[in-house]
């Protein structure tokens, strides 16, 4: 099936009424809102619509609105943000999760990611010997080594972050995502919290009212997380072409998604009203 290209939002918005938009990709770029993203969210807006941002940031939601005050893009533009770092907090938080309270290893950023453990219901140690799971939010110069020792002690691996790759500053890097897949494919047991893993979508769908699916869009970049999310989820999608996928030709990208079996209901090559 050939790609449905649209040129703006303002071609299909008026199927919607609640939007589930990607930050980093879709937004802004890590640094700055991309140009058109305001003018859009704006527009959005003055049509009555529900924005929540969903993201797979191990930050949680009330850090990341401070980041989009930053960038000109201000509370009034949205209703929420869910990130995968609320669900991690979220998850663990949960009365019948076994690893509720327990000692747990953090692999990740400390400075940009205090927030994600000020959140958790546990004691962080410095003892992998002492630890019932690693938490993984961003890689590190030890992630491997963390990782292989604690394969060795069969502990469970929670993934604050299941993106494979990101643009930092047009050049993809890789994301915790792709570490935590090499621990599970070593016979590893991994916990996604994030896109395109159905609890997320489940919490950001219940901010907003459990809404009717057939009224709901989400955008995103990337065709692993937020595509293959809208797909498991059965809700349309629209994919950010100008993000993750950027070097690839329309026909690269269909081609694409043919092969990895999932399907965006419209391509737009950026986020933009139009």
């Amino acid at each position: 099936m050939a790609l449905k290209i649209c040129n703006g939002l303002s071609e299909i918005a008026s199927k919607y009424e609640y939007f589930l938009i990607d930050l980093w990709g879709v937004i802004h770029d890590g640094y700055t809102a991309f140009p058109g993203v305001v003018e859009c969210l704006e527009e959005l807006r003055s049509h009555k619509k529900k924005i929540l941002f969903i993201t797979n940031s191990p930050r949680p939601g009330n850090v990341l609105e401070s980041m989009l005050d930053t960038m000109g893009v201000y509370k009034d533009l949205y209703d929420f943000i869910y990130s995968s770092g609320d669900a991690v907090i979220d998850g663990l938080n949960t009365k019948d999760n076994p690893l509720k309270g327990q000692p747990y290893y953090f692999l990740g950023d400390d400075p940009l990611h205090a927030p994600l453990m000020a959140g958790l219901p546990a004691e962080r140690t410095f003892d992998l010997e002492k630890a019932h799971y690693v938490l993984l939010s961003s890689l590190t110069p030890t992630s491997s080594f963390v990782l292989e020792e604690a394969l060795k002690m069969d502990l469970p691996l929670l993934c604050a972050n299941p993106d494979m790759v990101v643009l930092h500053k047009k050049i993809p890097l890789p994301c915790p995502g792709s570490i935590a897949l090499q621990y599970e494919e070593q016979g590893g047991t991994v916990f996604y919290y994030g896109k395109p893993y159905p609890p997320i979508y489940e919490a950001a769908l219940e901010k907003l009212g459990n809404p009717s699916l057939d009224k709901v869009l989400a955008i995103g970049d990337g065709l692993g997380t937020d595509i293959q999310g809208a797909n498991t989820m059965g809700i349309d999608s629209v994919l950010i072409q100008g993000g993750i996928h950027h070097s690839l030709s329309l026909e690269a990208l269909e081609r694409k998604c043919r092969e990895e079996n999932r399907h965006p209901t419209y391509v737009m090559s950026q986020f933009i009203w139009g």
